[in-house]
């Protein structure tokens, strides 16, 4: 809920975790395919949005550490039986340049993750950015792409969500 994200943390709210589930094919019914969540050991609304990279074969879950600094990205397996599995390596951080991560997206063929990062409060094009990072084919893992092509990337103020065009050759963000 909205109100968790606020400091301090009000009582009553809880650590993010992600449930997961299997989707029906035929008629499109989710079944939760585990008895309990996975817990991400987050504060209560630091997880904010989830990816999946690597040909469907990894979650990246977003860490957006309530703005307290760059945030992290928490890499996961998909296991045969849909359960996940935390990726050797652990969590990667975010671009140590930039603030307050607020969505994360794959491109289709799942070869770059990107991170848009809105900046502080008072948010301006010059404190808002998308760091950008490949995805390992042969496990997952995710590796910053060079400052030689200006990683973070200069967008509009306050980046909340991305899409990417079907050619992979563009990538949008809606600011706010």
């Amino acid at each position: 809920p909205t109100a968790c994200v606020t400091a301090p943390i009000p009582v009553g709210c809880v650590t993010p975790d992600v449930f997961l589930y299997a989707i029906n094919t035929s008629n499109g019914q989710l079944t939760l395919t585990q008895n309990a969540p996975l817990t991400l050991g987050l504060q209560a609304g630091a997880a904010s949005t989830i990816a999946l990279g690597g040909s469907g074969k990894y979650v990246y879950v977003l860490d957006n550490a309530l703005g307290a600094s760059s945030g992290r990205i928490l890499p996961f397996q998909i296991g045969s039986s849909g359960v996940l599995q935390t990726l050797v390596g652990g969590p990667t951080n975010n671009v140590a340049s930039v603030g307050y991560p607020d969505a994360v997206i794959s491109n289709s063929n799942t070869q770059f993750l990107y991170v848009a990062n809105r900046g502080p409060s008072n948010i301006t094009q010059s404190n808002s950015s998308i760091s950008g990072f490949t995805i390992s084919t042969a496990n997952g893992q995710l590796q910053a792409l060079p400052s030689a092509t200006q990683n973070p990337f200069t967008t509009g103020g306050g980046p909340v969500w991305m899409v990417t065009d079907p050619t992979n050759q563009y990538l949008y963000s809606i600011d706010h």
